[in-house]
């Protein structure tokens, strides 16, 4: 539905709304030419073969130095401790999409167990722009907004610490893009939004959208996956034969990890059954969708 008839399911200004505080024009809040525009140059970006050798070696990095030695830790004490697997898959999400995406490595799993300042800034951020989307009237968060009160004040200051952050970022990426001593600009993907001349704030929205994804959604997929898996030690058993046998090659390569048939079964049937980000759609105008007529208005989903 959304891949051939996109153009008749926008997100609507009631979406965008809520999360505009947050993700401003990031990909992910737009639609029409601005989503079009954003997609057109982030699919081009994305395709390049140099940027995904880039998050392929990131990611083996953060796997072999970080994650694994920390679940080796933790595996030698026993039953005494209890951890909380999304937070280290998160953490590694955040860590890898803010390598590949600014360049930086904020090192958000070498304190694991401990608290980080940007980190709560993130989650503050998404859990009160959610809380606005269950509100039951839209007014009730709009006029707290404008009294800066309660939970929209925190969604302020995390914001702000959240724009701080990427803008900061971004700035020493231009400075040393012009000084010429970044020898590895280029490589990121913020390297390559600020030599195309995108705008400041465009750059900004688009790098938030992107942490986002590549923190949460991935976060909470992989959590409920190896939560899937608990109960079926057959096909555990059979998957670990199967990624085993592809330990030869180096998995990090995009045409290896496509010959992972029953790991990308057991993702797909994972997300069929626990999607990140289910949701509703309308479109404003009668459309035809697999030769069935849908009438403007009622929500689809």
């Amino acid at each position: 539905m959304l891949k051939t008839n996109f153009n008749d399911f926008p997100k609507g200004k009631p979406f965008t709304e809520i999360l505009n505080d947050f993700l401003g024009r990031g990909i992910f809040n737009v639609d029409g030419d601005l989503w079009y525009n954003q997609r057109k140059l982030v699919s081009h970006e994305f395709s390049a073969k140099s940027l995904k050798d880039y998050v392929g070696k990131n990611l083996t990095e953060e796997l072999d130095k970080k994650l694994i030695p920390i679940f080796e830790s933790l595996a030698m004490q026993g039953d005494q401790k209890v951890v909380d697997l999304q937070e280290l898959l998160r953490r590694l999400g955040f860590d890898t999409v803010c390598k590949f995406s600014l360049g930086i490595d904020p090192c958000s799993l070498d304190h694991a167990l401990s608290d980080a300042p940007i980190l709560k800034a993130f989650d503050t951020a998404a859990l009160i722009s959610a809380r606005r989307a269950a509100a039951p009237i839209s007014y009730q968060w709009k006029i707290k907004r404008m009294l800066g009160a309660g939970t929209e004040q925190g969604l302020k200051d995390a914001v702000k610490e959240i724009h701080a952050f990427v803008t900061s970022i971004i700035r020493d990426k231009r400075e040393k893009i012009s000084s010429n001593i970044d020898k590895s600009h280029g490589e990121d993907l913020l390297s390559r939004m600020i030599m195309a001349g995108h705008e400041e704030e465009v750059v900004r929205d688009m790098m938030i959208s992107f942490i986002m994804a590549g923190r949460d959604t991935t976060s909470a997929a992989m959590t409920w996956l190896f939560y899937s898996l608990s109960p079926h030690s057959d096909i555990e058993e059979e998957l670990l034969k199967e990624i085993g046998c592809a330990e030869d090659q180096e998995l990090a390569h995009c045409g290896a990890l496509k010959e992972l048939r029953l790991l990308e079964a057991c993702i797909c049937e994972t997300m069929r059954l626990y999607p990140r980000l289910r949701g509703t759609r309308s479109t404003p105008s009668s459309t035809t969708c697999c030769r069935t007529v849908l009438r403007s208005g009622p929500a689809i989903g």
